[in-house]
Parts: structure tokens; C-alpha cells; sequence
């Protein structure tokens, strides 16, 4: 969704002559002192029944530990997991190349990637266009 609202508000700021860069991105996986937590909190989510101490249990040692040395090798650090967000906001070959950038994907590391068949979807991003504008006026955010 994000990317059909990031591209629709490009084209809205486009008519205005503005000269303001709207970029979607997705900074990776990364791996930060709450990424192990997280996977337990994803996993019992789903599970009600489950209690916080079964889940240490489930993955104490060596199914935890395990899982954390493979999420240490194959996540990306904190640092290149911040420099897709980085150079989509202050890098010069950004504003440099502006058309280039306009309502564009970046993948990591701060690479143009081709977003989905259903982003470049314009009726679909006009829907939420129009969506979200009916919802702000409903809240008196309009």
C-alpha cells in the first residue's frame, strides 16, 4: 500500500511544481538487538494458549541459540541496514537525478528496484487516494 500512496503522492506534489522527492524503500533485513524478540513475539502471537516461559523453553539452548547465530550471519547490521534510508534522504545523486527518483523503489543497499505489478497500479493508488482524502474530511483532518 505504501508504494501506491508514495507514488500517487508524487504525482499530486508533481502538479504543483514541487520539487519534493517522494522514495519508498525496504532497508533490508536487519539484525538488531530486538530481531531474536521479535521472532519469539511473531511466533506466539498466533498462540494464546502458549505462555512466555514455553516459549524460552521452545527456544532455549540449542534451537535459540541456533536461530541467533543464523539471524547474526545472515541479517544485515544496524549501520547497512541504515544506509538505504540514508541515501534516500540526503544523498546528492538523489536530488541530482531527480527524475530518476520521483516515486521510485529502493532496495538495499540504496538500489532502484522494480516495484509490483499491482504498485504501478494507478486506479488502485487513485482508489486510496480518494479513500484516505474521504476519511481525513470524515475526521475533520481536511
Amino acid at each position: 500500500m505504501i508504494c501506491l500512496w508514495t507514488r500517487k503522492l508524487q504525482e499530486e506534489l508533481n502538479k504543483t511544481g514541487s520539487s519534493i522527492i517522494c522514495i519508498y524503500l525496504h532497508p533490508g533485513v536487519v539484525y538488531t538487538g530486538m530481531s531474536f524478540s521479535n521472532l519469539l513475539s511473531v511466533h506466539y502471537a498466533n498462540r494464546a494458549s502458549e505462555s512466555a516461559e514455553n516459549a524460552s523453553k521452545l527456544f532455549a539452548w540449542p534451537v535459540g541459540r541456533t536461530l541467533l547465530a543464523i539471524s547474526r550471519l545472515t541479517f544485515m547490521s544496524v549501520v547497512d541496514g541504515s544506509r538505504t534510508t540514508e541515501f534516500a534522504a540526503a544523498a546528492p545523486e538523489v536530488r541530482k537525478n531527480a527524475e530518476k527518483y520521483r516515486g521510485q523503489f529502493l532496495v538495499p543497499i540504496a538500489k532502484l528496484n522494480a516495484p509490483s505489478k499491482e504498485a504501478l497500479d494507478d486506479e488502485l493508488g487513485l482508489e486510496l487516494w480518494n479513500t484516505t482524502e474521504r476519511f481525513m474530511k470524515e475526521w475533520d483532518l481536511l
